[in-house]
């Protein structure tokens, strides 16, 4: 009924890279990534009664990022590779996650669930050597996820139906801006913190057995989306409001029907039809 354990990981990773490196802002790079992380978590799962089974679980994690990274430009005035400052950045942050879920059995084939869960997205650091150090950083971002569904398990066929309601804090972005006051080509694109936003919507998807060699399958996807506006400094003392629309990446549909053909011989086939918005 109860389970509890300890995570760690310790993550190094080195790069050497040559080319067009940075948008074609350096032509050789070396980096040195460390990520290290450790966490907590407990969970416990209970039959409150013959038709109610409730689950609790919770994950406190800490991690840790470090980076060290140097980069050469080649400078066609002197024709010969030139330093670029170096990038060293280290990052700390704690994170806490969990969930709650309720589930009821109305028989044997059927039971419906509601959960409440808390989730989150590590930050990291912006390893272009021309942002200036306010931008490099970016803290994690937390959702708050609110969800009911239904299963159904009959003889041929299964059926999962969902509708959830989620809840994004300090949402992560990739923006743009201008980092040096006359200078459009300091014009870099990078990962920053934008404000709150939230999505919403239904899943349903299924199995159905047509015989022993002939199973049918599909999934519908529907999908709203939205970022709170937030402002950023694009220039120097220049300010850009963005936001105010749909998330980016987040099709309002997805759909997918497939028919699958298993033999006994070992033959077997599947015709699949997919979209997405």
């Amino acid at each position: 009924d109860v389970i509890m354990g300890y995570y760690t990981k310790n993550l190094e990773e080195k790069d050497n890279a040559s080319g067009w490196l940075y948008g074609g802002d350096a032509s050789l790079a070396q980096s040195k990534f460390n990520f290290d992380v450790s966490a907590v978590f407990a969970q416990m799962e209970r039959n409150i009664s013959e038709k109610i089974n409730i689950l609790a679980n919770v994950r406190k994690e800490t991690n840790k990022l470090k980076y060290y990274g140097k980069a050469m430009a080649f400078d066609w005035g002197v024709e010969n590779y030139v330093n670029l400052e170096p990038v060293a950045f280290k990052i700390f942050h704690k994170l806490l996650g969990g969930k709650f879920a309720l589930q009821y059995f109305l028989n044997d084939d059927v039971n419906m669930y509601g959960s409440i869960s808390r989730g989150y997205k590590a930050g990291g650091v912006n390893q272009h050597p021309f942002l200036a150090a306010e931008n490099r950083p970016f803290d994690p971002e937390f959702m708050t996820n609110f969800e009911i569904g239904l299963r159904c398990y009959v003889e041929n066929s299964t059926m999962h139906f969902s509708a959830f309601s989620g809840k994004r804090e300090d949402q992560q972005v990739s923006i743009s801006s201008q980092q040096q006051e006359g200078d459009p080509n300091s014009f870099i694109f990078y990962n920053a913190n934008a404000t709150n936003g939230s999505l919403s919507g239904l899943e349903l998807d299924g199995t159905f057995r047509l015989n022993s060699k002939l199973t049918f399958s599909g999934s519908l996807g529907l999908l709203q989306s939205h970022v709170d506006a937030f402002t950023f400094e694009s220039d120097s003392g220049v300010t850009t409001i963005l936001g105010n629309r749909e998330t980016a990446y987040a099709p309002k549909y997805s759909f997918n029907l497939a028919l699958n053909y298993k033999g006994k011989d070992g033959f077997f086939f599947t015709l699949e039809l997919s979209g997405k918005d």
